[in-house]
């Protein structure tokens, strides 16, 4: 048996925080068997699980636990994990790993140095910021002046994390069906900037207001 309190100092609270690229959640290791905590976060984009499981406790959960906690909290896992030999014989599982909101692994390495690169799926964010910079902005609808827009109501009808959720799961099934999506893609990453403004709660007419504050426009 491992006891991680011999050598690791336990922290006081779970942790998320905001980022330019979107909410990330901080967890370790063990914090991985335990959803409540990941729910307790709220919504968030990314979660990074850095862990150091044995062989036996990997090679039975350490995929099922990724892929779960992905697909239930609708968020990226990134999951850098220890693997090879240590002082003492202990040997720990490796395969670091990216998965996506789907469940569906983006990236492993079984063991040894390197790095582990991913795309999202859906389309590259750099594709998606060109479109946006090229089409949406210079859109005169970015311009639009309606009352529902300049008075958001306290009450979402249709919050950014709802339809973000929807968003995710056309974009999955058009990347099955190998069918392009470029304005769903686009919209998509406005939610996440949404969300990392902490407007997920907010009405997803929000987003013109956050066009606006990317772009420098006046609404």
């Amino acid at each position: 048996m491992v006891r991680d309190d011999a050598f690791a100092q336990a922290g006081t609270r779970a942790l998320a925080l905001a980022s330019p690229f979107g909410r990330l959640a901080l967890s370790v290791c063990y914090d991985v068997r335990f959803p409540e905590l990941y729910r307790a976060l709220g919504n968030f984009d990314i979660m990074f699980v850095p862990s150091a499981f044995t062989v036996p406790t990997g090679a039975a959960h350490w995929e099922t636990l990724l892929r779960s906690r992905a697909i239930e909290n609708q968020a990226y896992v990134v999951a850098p994990a220890q693997g090879g030999l240590h002082p003492g014989g202990r040997r720990t599982y490796g395969h670091t790993m990216i998965v996506d909101p789907w469940g569906e692994v983006l990236g492993v390495r079984p063991e040894g140095e390197g790095v582990l690169l991913a795309e999202k799926s859906g389309i590259a964010r750099e594709t998606a910021v060109e479109v946006l910079l090229n089409s949406v902005i210079a859109s005169p609808m970015v311009k639009y002046r309606g009352p529902f827009v300049l008075e958001m109501p306290e009450e979402a009808w249709f919050d950014v994390n709802m339809m973000q959720k929807d968003l995710l799961l056309a974009l999955e099934l058009g990347r099955q069906l190998d069918v392009p999506l470029p304005t769903t893609a686009v919209t998509n990453e406005m939610l996440t900037t949404a969300r990392g403004m902490g407007l997920a709660k907010k009405d997803f007419a929000i987003l013109f207001q956050v066009l606006a504050q990317m772009s420098g426009l006046k609404l």
